[in-house]
C-alpha cells in the first residue's frame, strides 16, 4: 500500500502514467474496508468511500449517487483479474527488454540485432521464455518497470 501511495508522485517526473489506473489502484487500497477500518460496520458506503478516496484524489470526486467500490466486481470475477495480470506481465517484459537498450545506448546495433534475431525472427518457434532469455541473458526482471514507474529509484 505504501508503494502505491508513494507512486502518486511519479507523474510529476514526466514518466508515463494512466491516471485512471493509478486512481483505481491507490483508491482501492485506501477504500478497502479490511485495510482501512478492520471489522467496523460501514453504515454509509458513499461517505466512507469519499473520505477514503480524499487521501488518493487524483481525479475529481465521483458524481452524487455513484458508489465506485461496489462497481468493481468485474475485476474479481469473470477473468478480468487474469487479463489485468497479463497486461502487467507485458509491461514487465517491455521495461526489461528496453532496459537492454538503455544499458548500452538505445541505438546500439548489437542489442537491436540480438532482439531481431532472438525474438522477432524466431517468432513462435520455441518457448517464449527461452527466446526472451536468449535475447536478454536472463529471465524478465521487474526492477526496470518499478524504476520506470517511480516505485523504486
Amino acid at each position: 500500500a505504501q508503494m502505491v501511495s508513494n507512486s502518486h508522485e511519479y507523474n510529476e517526473k514526466g514518466l508515463p502514467i494512466s491516471p485512471a489506473l493509478l486512481f483505481i489502484q491507490h483508491a482501492s487500497v485506501q477504500c478497502d474496508p479490511t485495510i482501512s477500518i478492520g471489522k467496523e460496520r460501514i453504515s454509509d458506503i458513499k461517505a466512507f468511500e469519499e473520505a477514503a478516496w480524499r487521501k488518493a484524489l487524483v481525479l475529481p470526486p465521483s458524481p452524487p449517487h455513484t458508489v465506485m467500490s461496489t462497481a468493481f466486481g468485474h475485476i474479481f470475477s469473470g477473468g478480468y483479474a487474469a487479463g489485468y495480470y497479463g497486461y502487467k506481465w507485458a509491461e514487465v517484459l517491455d521495461a526489461d527488454a528496453f532496459a537492454a537498450f538503455q544499458e548500452v545506448g538505445i541505438f546500439d546495433r548489437g542489442v537491436a540485432s540480438r532482439f531481431r534475431q532472438e525474438i522477432l525472427e524466431r517468432g513462435d518457434t520455441a518457448d517464449a521464455m527461452d527466446l526472451y532469455v536468449a535475447f536478454r541473458g536472463h529471465e524478465p526482471d521487474i526492477d526496470p518497470l518499478l524504476r520506470r514507474t517511480g516505485i523504486i529509484a
